[in-house]
């Protein structure tokens, strides 16, 4: 099942963690579990998902959260870059997928930090087999996309009720219901960009895959705008991993992201979720705040990106109009930016993060805890 219930009221729920492994450590350490992922308080893990790409060794990570969950002390739900692992390329015979920014490890190739810098190699641990491959990949398939615990909801990205009536009656491997819904996108962008033939053979888009069509000729804006809304908001597996996105405002101009120009951006979901349940989250970069804060690195392929927060909307704040969404994804993603600018290691707000949950006869207490030790109380 793609949405799994649980009874647990003690959870202890990690953030986005890319990889870094040394950062996944330190933070058990500090939340008081032992090498064996028991704790004196019988409490409970769960991940969040994006625990690969980017870091130094997201096979010692997978390895990791693979022995607490056989144990019995941690769930894991999927993530989009667990979800990349699972999507076939049909350019690989062997069924990889795509090789993205940032999963160059898992194709046992090197990774650069500046990619016009063929010097600038990121430190990882590759993969070099396709039965390393296949173990990861036969990992993550059977996790589920949202964890549903007493007053709590958890979830990579985005709480949407749409995508999650689809998905909880489905028994499909996410991979498989991604692509079905991927083919149904394709379906309808394929219907609307029809009625802007010019009547030329070589303009008609089953020539080409609908992506490519779209890049490689100069198309309506709208049309952009409808075909990138519907790949991402129609096709519920990517609602739940990488959110919702709505058009950009009217004095937005197009941005470039991934190496594409991008028409829309994030749509803060969060600002209509009206529900009683508190909602945790991974997924949007947030930036906890450093006492030796230097610079704000930044992808090079993601520099431009509108921004998810507002000014008002501080690092540890609860999101929504009931005040009871949160984001604990603290960004430890960058923490391979810092090691290659020789930065001192959090500098740039670069974080994990776990949410302690407690529910009791009392009421519900909730407190962040990183990986450096802080613990910032949080109430909603």
């Amino acid at each position: 099942m793609l949405i799994q219930s649980i009874s647990e009221t003690k959870l202890d729920i990690i953030g986005d963690i890319h990889g870094e492994i040394a950062a996944l450590e330190s933070l058990l350490g500090h939340l008081g579990y032992d090498e064996d992922g028991k704790h004196p308080e019988d409490r409970k893990l769960v991940f969040v998902g994006d625990l690969v790409d980017r870091g130094e060794d997201s096979w010692a990570v997978y390895k990791r959260v693979r022995a607490l969950i056989e144990v019995g002390v941690a769930y894991c739900i999927l993530g989009n870059h667990e979800l990349n692992l699972l999507i076939t390329d049909k350019n690989f015979d062997d069924g990889r997928p795509k090789v993205k920014p940032g999963n160059e490890w898992f194709h046992g190739l090197i990774e650069l930090v500046n990619k016009d810098d063929p010097t600038s190699i990121q430190p990882q641990f590759l993969l070099r087999s396709q039965e390393e491959r296949e173990e990861l990949q036969n990992f993550l398939r059977p996790l589920p996309l949202i964890i549903e615990a007493p007053g709590i909801r958890i979830v990579h990205s985005c709480w949407n009720d749409k995508a999650i009536q689809i998905l909880k009656d489905e028994t499909r491997s996410p991979e498989v219901v991604h692509d079905h819904y991927e083919g149904l996108c394709h379906q309808k962008i394929g219907l609307k960009v029809r009625e802007h033939l010019t009547g030329h053979p070589e303009d008609n888009p089953e020539n080409l895959g609908i992506r490519d069509w779209l890049a490689t000729r100069d198309r309506s804006h709208h049309l952009r705008i409808f075909a990138e809304l519907t790949l991402q908001n129609d096709n519920p597996i990517k609602v739940v991993t990488s959110g919702l996105e709505k058009p950009l405002e009217t004095n937005q101009a197009p941005y470039m992201a991934g190496k594409k120009v991008r028409y829309v951006q994030r749509d803060r979901w969060w600002t209509t979720y009206e529900d009683d349940e508190i909602v945790l989250c991974g997924h949007y970069w947030r930036t906890a705040p450093h006492p030796d804060f230097t610079t704000s690195l930044s992808f090079e392929d993601k520099r431009d990106i509108p921004p998810t927060f507002l000014p008002n909307e501080g690092p540890f704040d609860w999101l929504g109009p009931k005040k009871n969404v949160m984001c604990i994804d603290y960004s430890v993603g960058k923490r391979f930016l810092e090691r290659h600018h020789d930065a001192t290691t959090g500098s740039t707000g670069a974080f994990l993060a776990a949410l302690r949950y407690t529910r009791n006869s009392k009421g519900i207490s909730t407190q962040l805890i990183f990986d450096d030790g802080r613990i910032v109380n949080i109430q909603t």
